[in-house]
């Protein structure tokens, strides 16, 4: 089976494009590769509907990249969609510069492999069939990467299909009795039970520690009596402490556990803490180690198990090991809440799951964070709430609002600031 690839182009580039089909000829001959632009779309036929089936269809998204491209194409709702799946790993994005152009500032390309080598434009090599051919060359690497990966999966496949269906012999031949049956649901079920205690354990703990804070943050008056100038509230059992413009951390014995050494620090949560030391940003562990390395022009404390991170002018989300989760190619994002983060690109707020994944399109003009299973968001100045699917349940009548706490929410109407429930009553 051929792979896929939709090639997305102005109308400016036609010349390219039609370069570009005639140099991979030999590629689609051979039934390596299919082609698919909008040119193809036939009269009568419905084209936004046409082109978001042979998406979802697509392996490889190839961008004619120019100023016309990047004014055109960049901001279409369709290519916010191959972004997006190309986040979720289910298609691969390749630029290819046609005309110079400012591509390198689009936040979108970062970390891409960008085509010709070192993103020289096609039109500025002194050989234009050269350029083709490296294309072609190119292409012909990612082709045979697909189709590992492709078999790869199949041979999954075909493995988990032959499990299966020898497991439902067994069961036929009833050669698993039912005591064992009973036996194994009943594990199950231990599994089950082990998980929620485990999850009751951390709570439990959170809470321990919450309470244990919040006695000593009753007097920090004796901390500050040591000598230092600022101690923060503890956190997890730590105390952020200052001296000589350098930060560190004291337990409460009032003994330093982490000397006085960064610029800025963060209080912990989940067990690690941000800091700061010549402009760079990362995590320590509560003994002092370095658990992330300090190499983020900005960073946020771990919220749900990610933390917010920048990478020159661009945000994503690392997990506790370092390994960035969410693309770095946001203009701003939260913390999570509730398993969603606020993100976004430009002037346009939306949200995003834990994979990475948009639960709502970059369109508001502001937002807060979800609480309650509700966020208030606006647009066109004026407030209202979605719930985690990007459903609207609130509309947009407000002139402000507040996040929802224990099923009631403020919000303004006018000059009044009244309380809410979920269902706007």
């Amino acid at each position: 089976m051929p792979i896929s690839i939709f090639i997305s182009a102005d109308a400016e580039d036609k010349d390219f494009l039609t370069d570009i089909k005639n140099h991979f000829a030999p590629l689609t001959r051979n039934r390596d590769i299919s082609l698919w632009d909008e040119s193809q779309v036939q009269a009568g036929e419905d084209f936004e509907a046409v082109q978001e089936a042979q998406l979802k269809a697509a392996d490889v998204v190839l961008c004619l990249v120019s100023a016309d491209f990047m004014a055109t194409k960049m901001a279409s709702s369709l290519l916010q969609t191959a972004f997006s799946r190309m986040n979720n790993q289910e298609i691969v994005i390749v630029p290819v510069i046609v005309r110079a152009c400012s591509w390198d500032l689009e936040p979108s390309f970062q970390g891409l492999k960008v085509l010709p080598q070192d993103g020289k434009p096609i039109n500025k090599w002194d050989d234009k069939d050269e350029a083709y051919n490296h294309l072609v060359q190119q292409f012909q690497s990612i082709v045979a990467e697909l189709n590992a990966v492709r078999n790869a999966a199949e041979a999954s496949r075909l493995q988990a299909e032959k499990i299966e269906k020898f497991a439902t012999q067994v069961l036929e031949k009833d050669t698993i009795t039912d005591d064992l049956r009973q036996k194994i649901a009943h594990l199950y079920q231990e599994i089950d039970a082990a998980q929620h205690a485990e999850q009751a354990v951390l709570t439990e703990r959170k809470t321990m520690w919450q309470e244990l804070d919040a006695y000593y943050n009753s007097n920090l008056s004796l901390y500050k009596a040591q000598g230092y100038d600022e101690v923060l509230p503890f956190s997890e059992g730590l105390a952020a402490v200052k001296k000589a413009n350098t930060w560190g951390f004291i337990d409460k014995t009032g003994q330093v556990v982490i000397a006085c050494e960064y610029e800025h620090v963060g209080t912990f949560t989940e067990g690690l803490a941000v800091v700061e030391k010549t402009g760079n940003f990362g995590f320590i562990d509560k003994k002092g180690q370095i658990a992330i390395p300090l190499q983020f022009n900005h960073a946020m404390s771990f919220v749900e198990g990610l933390a917010s991170v920048k990478i020159g002018e661009s945000y994503g989300f690392i997990d506790k090991t370092g390994k960035v989760i969410i693309p770095i190619h946001y203009h701003a994002a939260w913390h999570f809440s509730e398993g969603i983060a606020a993100v976004q690109r430009y002037s346009k707020w939306g949200f995003v799951d834990k994979t990475g994944t948009r639960i709502t399109p970059l369109q508001y003009d502001l937002v807060q964070e979800f609480a309650d299973g509700l966020a208030a968001v606006m647009q066109e100045n004026k407030w209202g709430f979605i719930d985690n699917k990007g459903d609207t349940q609130i509309p947009f009548l407000y002139d402000g609002a507040k996040s929802f706490e224990k099923g009631f929410a403020s919000v303004l109407k006018g000059e009044n600031w009244v309380s809410i429930d979920k269902k706007g009553n």
